[in-house]
């Protein structure tokens, strides 16, 4: 039977989804949408990291939050990101590191890389669908950065017509099909994803929760 004609294994799907914590369900907060630089913190600093802290001066969440309230004006601007700078950046985040360089470094590095892009991006408005490929080439040129933390400031980011599905449709291929490696078009992962909801919305909010927590399992 060709990959092609193989019918997708429902119940070993859901068999799966039901054996996944329930933590992962309640997870997605709605990213950061329109907020690029936010977004951006996010991702980067949530690599290995605790997200949520019951203390106000710890996890990623509660440093994010914490960065907004003091400087709104980068929220989504890349080059006032750039221009609070590296350390700055690293006092209200933390000396959090990934392939032992400071996160922080690696976000400035990322916020100069998007702005040195032709036509430069800055802002949400500018990290458009069309340039997703320019956008990841950008991104992962930073040393510390890879293409499944760039899913997820894409998912933080909320930009319209984009899924990040990578780890989605690796998740979906391994237990519906037992390949991993299989490659799914985007609107049969969905529809798949979109059936186990149906069947066993496991407690999430919305179909975007269910999709986020599948994601987050494959991550972890």
């Amino acid at each position: 039977m060709t990959e092609t004609a193989a019918e997708p294994r429902m119940d070993a799907l859901l068999d799966a989804i039901a054996e996944l914590d329930d933590e992962f369900f309640q997870a997605y907060r709605g990213g950061w949408p329109g907020e690029i630089s936010v977004a951006l913190v996010d991702a980067v600093y949530s690599i290995q990291a605790t997200y949520d802290s019951e203390h106000p001066e710890r996890g990623v969440l509660n440093r994010v939050k914490d960065l907004k309230a003091r400087h709104s004006e980068v929220a989504n601007d890349l080059a006032a990101l750039i221009d609070l700078g590296e350390e700055r950046l690293r006092g209200i985040m933390g000396n959090g590191k990934t392939s032992q360089r400071y996160k922080s470094e690696c976000v400035i590095e990322a916020a100069h890389n998007f702005m040195a892009l032709d036509p430069s991006v800055r802002s949400s408005a500018e990290f458009t669908t069309e340039r997703l490929d320019e956008l990841q080439g950008a991104y992962v040129q930073v040393h510390g950065l890879g293409r499944v933390t760039f899913d997820y400031f894409v998912m933080n980011l909320g930009v319209p017509g984009i899924k990040a599905d990578t780890l989605l449709t690796r998740f979906v291929a391994r237990h519906a099909y037992d390949d991993e490696t299989r490659k799914m078009p985007t609107n049969e992962v969905v529809s798949l994803v979109n059936a186990a909801w149906q069947a066993n919305p496991r407690g999430a909010e919305s179909l975007s929760h269910f999709e986020h927590a599948l994601w987050l399992a494959e991550s972890s």
